[in-house]
């Protein structure tokens, strides 16, 4: 049971001020193996620790949200820093020429993403081709403000809140509540195709819109 349970209790508080040592649980397993409740009951025992773990999520959760505000208005004073009232940041690296994209259009880009403490999530630049191709209003909501904004030939640099980005969901390394930088060049627009007229002697239905791979598509609760 200490090499089974004891890991995953431990696990579960993980940078808060709690823990559990294996002293203490092994101790805590053998009363409760010999019935011995003089400290706590079974039922008080799981109910505190429910608490216990409770609290730590609540305050893991906080501690991410308040650490992704704080870092993004001392990056809010940062020259060339625009924020914008949804809380999308951006900077311009290079302004292209051009119309800009529609949300039911699709773009070709460039990009690389990473955490505010610096780790590289994914890039497009380590992939051949190093291009990716996504419908505008298929991807993470601070995507799709920003390539609307953009024009071809143009890269910016994207810094994005966690809730226009993946919110409470862990996506592969990125932990949940996460803000993220992205570096984003935006190679070319491909216009969407005009819905086909339709009368009463024929219908024709339009195919499904491609869907975007990356940057990925904001999960569902």
């Amino acid at each position: 049971a200490q090499q089974r349970i004891l890991p995953s209790v431990q696990q579960e508080l993980i940078g808060t001020k709690d823990s559990v040592a294996a002293k203490n649980f092994y101790n805590g397993f053998i009363a409760a193996l010999e019935k011995d409740f003089t400290k706590y009951t079974e039922e008080e025992a799981q109910q505190l620790f429910e608490q216990r773990v409770e609290a730590a999520k609540k305050a893991k959760v906080e501690a991410a949200i308040s650490t992704g505000k704080q870092w993004l208005a001392e990056n809010a004073k940062k020259p060339g820093v625009v924020t914008l009232p949804s809380g999308l940041q951006y900077k311009v690296i290079t302004n292209g020429t051009g119309d800009k994209p529609a949300a039911t259009d699709e773009v070709v880009v460039k990009y690389e993403g990473k955490l505010i403490d610096g780790t590289i999530f994914d890039s497009s630049y380590s992939r051949t081709p190093d291009i990716s191709q996504f419908q505008v209003n298929r991807v993470i909501a601070g995507w799709t403000e920003a390539m609307q904004l953009m024009t071809p030939g143009s890269k910016w640099e994207l810094y994005i809140p966690q809730n226009l980005a993946y919110g409470a969901n862990q996506m592969g390394s990125i932990p949940p509540y996460s803000t993220l930088i992205f570096t984003v060049e935006l190679i070319k627009v491909v216009k969407a195709k005009p819905e086909a007229n339709t009368d009463a002697s024929e219908t024709k239905v339009a195919k499904p819109a491609k869907k975007a791979t990356r940057p990925a598509a904001k999960k569902r609760k």
